[in-house]
């Protein structure tokens, strides 16, 4: 049997493999979802929202298509079709990923317009999709 068939075996049996394959099963993935561009960066969650929302937009005929920012592209992770700028954060439980560049809660400094748009996927669980929201 090839391994590739062995490995879908194993899938369905997690709680029967070792320590070593099951992490072993991890890296594996995480190799799989670069390669088809799913994921950018080790932030799996945040790149699984990012992939969800832009597929989500891009498919949909009454938003705007999104098409992701450059890497390293500050503050934003997705350019609309018409110019504008998204966020995009995920969630999995009840937190959000962190705001860079926004200044301090207490402070009197007025926040620079970072992006036009904020979109916030919400993933149960077994990170299925739940709700995309859109905030200006």
């Amino acid at each position: 049997m090839s391994e590739a068939l062995c490995d879908l075996e194993h899938m369905n049996n997690f709680g029967d493999m070792n320590d070593s394959d099951l992490i072993s099963m991890y890296g594996k993935l995480i190799t799989e979802l670069k390669a088809r561009n799913i994921i950018r960066t080790k932030n799996v969650v945040g790149d699984l929202g990012e992939r969800f929302a832009i597929d989500y937009y891009s498919n949909s005929n009454n938003l705007e298509s999104l098409s992701d920012a450059p890497p390293s592209t500050k503050s934003i992770d997705a350019i609309g079709e018409h110019g504008n700028r998204y966020a995009i954060k995920s969630i999995t439980g009840n937190l959000t990923g962190v705001f860079y560049g926004l200044p301090h809660k207490d402070s009197d400094e007025v926040a620079e317009k970072l992006f036009d748009y904020l979109l916030i996927v919400i993933f149960s669980d077994n990170y299925e999709a739940e709700a995309i929201c859109e905030l200006t």
